[in-house]
């Protein structure tokens, strides 16, 4: 039950999350990765 709960949810907070760091500073996120 907790992992079928909160599975889709981090999936959609770490799309979010994702489309949010390309979108805002996509430049030094991408340069601390690599």
């Amino acid at each position: 039950l907790f992992t079928s709960t909160v599975a889709p949810v981090v999936d959609y907070a770490s799309n979010v999350w994702m489309h949010a760091c390309k979108d805002k500073g996509m430049g030094p996120i991408h340069r601390v990765q690599r």
